[in-house]
């Protein structure tokens, strides 16, 4: 059927090489919408289904030629089950579902063909974008980023029975920090089993188990526990723990990683960092079985890495501390910057991922980068 039908078939999983590649069906799309002895192709350029309450991101593939495209809106109308294949329901069921329905709807309107203009030609994100743009406003519902592994991911989480709020688009990670499907799906893993409650976000309890805070100061737990919670929710979703993955990753910038040394080590909650609390991390950090490159020392690792010089000339009010400014000026100075390796080490040994595999191929966003 699907090959009298002249279906163009796509392996998902490939995006360069063989037959079924995504270039090679683009090319295919570019061909028949050019050649008329072929018959108009049908493409759903979201690419999956959904409830209908909102239009994910369309695939620029349908676009890419610049030709005209006539927008058709599917909607399915029940008064219990959605025939669209949404919700937890797998094939099967989803099919007895529909038999035992008095009957299953499908709405269909055909809009006027929509003509690019000449920007819209030379670019097919903006085609697409602005041809999802006006069948949502025929359709009265909203546009959302989200596209085809948001969905796969969030199905990972339904099959295991954990759910998250989606705040995040995997196309972003990838872009940002190199964390494609694959790899968020790793992540999604190790957030599923540091939420032991299954509430979809870790609280403090579960912050304290995982970074080891059961002696930890109230203050300092607090303190810490907030520079994750960016949205003061009093929870970590997911979002913020990839967040956390990320500053830790061979992609974080200084900057990043400096502030996350900053509160990893102020466990005086005083607003400041001593040279004293930089040595008892590189300390710690040695504790935990991992030799930094600068050292050979062992458990004095963390001594060797502090310039006490260096700490005094960004102490500038002289009371022994540097404040959150300082120690951003300290650790863009010079080699300064391998203090960051102590701090930043202990979190991503406790969070336990392989950031090098995850981020193999990443572009690096900011010029200042350091690597652990």
């Amino acid at each position: 059927m699907s090959i009298a039908l002249q279906t163009i078939f796509v392996d998902r999983e490939s995006t360069r090489a063989g037959p079924f590649s995504r270039m090679k069906v683009i090319e295919a799309l570019k061909v028949r919408s050019q050649d008329s002895r072929f018959p108009r192709v049908c493409v759903f350029p979201e690419a999956t289904t959904s409830n209908g309450a909102q239009l994910m991101q369309f695939k620029k593939g349908a676009f890419a030629s610049g030709e005209p495209v006539t927008p058709l809106l599917l909607t399915y109308p029940a008064a219990h089950y959605n025939s669209a294949h949404t919700g937890q329901n797998g094939t099967n069921m989803s099919l007895i579902r529909c038999f035992f329905q008095f009957h299953n709807r499908m709405k269909v309107v055909i809009l006027d063909a929509y003509v690019p203009d000449e920007e819209e030609k030379a670019d097919a994100d903006l085609y697409a974008s602005n041809v999802r743009t006006h069948m949502a406003k025929e359709l009265g519902i909203p546009t959302v980023e989200h596209t085809l592994p948001d969905f796969f991911l969030m199905r990972e989480g339904q099959d295991a029975d954990f759910y998250y709020e989606c705040d995040f688009v995997v196309a972003e990670l990838t872009v940002r920090w190199g964390l494609d499907l694959d790899k968020c799906k790793v992540l999604l893993s190790m957030f599923m089993e540091i939420d032991k409650k299954k509430a979809g976000a870790l609280s403090q309890e579960d912050f304290v188990d995982l970074f080891r805070l059961q002696t930890a100061e109230k203050e300092y737990i607090s303190n810490f526990f907030s520079f994750f919670d960016d949205d003061d929710t009093g929870a970590i979703s997911m979002r913020e723990y990839i967040q956390a993955v990320a500053a830790v990753s061979a992609s974080a910038t200084l900057t990043e990683r400096a502030a996350l040394a900053f509160a990893a080590c102020d466990k005086s909650a005083r607003g400041g960092l001593s040279v004293e609390d930089l040595r008892r991390a590189g300390e710690e950090f040695a504790t935990l079985g991992t030799v930094l490159a600068t050292s050979k020392g062992g458990a004095d690792a963390g001594s060797s890495l502090v310039d006490a010089k260096m700490f005094a000339k960004h102490d500038k009010d002289g009371d022994g501390l540097l404040n959150y400014e300082e120690f951003m000026a300290f650790a863009k100075d010079g080699d300064n910057a391998k203090v960051l390796a102590a701090p930043v080490g202990i979190i991503r040994e406790l969070l336990g991922v392989c950031f090098e595999n995850l981020n193999e191929g990443t572009e690096v966003m900011d010029e200042n980068v350091i690597t652990v």
